[in-house]
């Protein structure tokens, strides 16, 4: 098994590394970084034989925050050091560990009703307080309201097409081919 793509933060993560046998496990530190803004988390796998596993307590992945990371892999043996390999990775939410009434919209669907909501003059103070490209929503001209909730649509729109997709749904657009 390779890195996954989704893990949800509270529970147990593991996989192994059995594909580095340039640098086997019993000689080297195979170690991952996370990036996203503002946080970096630093995974340490453990040699079992020749391969890598990594294992992460779900106490630990609990305190992760969920969002969208890039991640570089790599191994090492005293001076030396090589990236092996990268990818992203996306960490959920632990849902267990939500309190009531938490608002399971994306930050793009918040953004898009609190847009429509000024638009509609119904937005709550916490939706007039949003803040676009650094001026809050209550600041933005009519206009331009209307080209951000534009925009915002179709970023929603994306972030509903690969919902669809990971679940084995269609999205209902239609896929133009010419054969020549």
């Amino acid at each position: 098994m390779t890195e996954p793509t989704v893990l949800t933060a509270g529970d147990t993560w593991r996989w192994d590394r059995t594909d580095l046998s340039d640098y086997p496990a019993s000689a080297w530190t195979l170690t991952y970084f996370l990036l996203r803004a503002g946080r970096q988390i630093t995974i340490t796998a453990t040699a079992v034989g020749n391969f890598f596993r990594v294992s992460i307590p779900a106490a630990t992945t609990a305190t992760y925050p969920a969002g969208i990371y890039r991640w570089h892999a790599y191994v090492s043996r005293g001076t030396e050091r090589f990236k092996v390999d990268e990818g992203t990775l996306e960490i959920q939410l632990n849902y267990a560990a939500q309190t009531a009434g938490f608002d399971t919209r994306s930050e793009v669907k918040k953004i898009l009703d609190a847009i429509e909501a000024a638009l509609l003059g119904r937005a709550t103070a916490d939706q007039m307080s949003y803040s676009i490209g650094g001026r809050s929503i209550s600041k933005i001209p009519i206009a331009e309201l209307i080209t951000f909730r534009d925009k915002f649509k179709i970023e929603y729109q994306k972030e509903i097409d690969v919902e669809k997709i990971r679940n084995g749904l269609g999205t209902g657009k239609k896929i133009h081919v010419r054969f020549i």
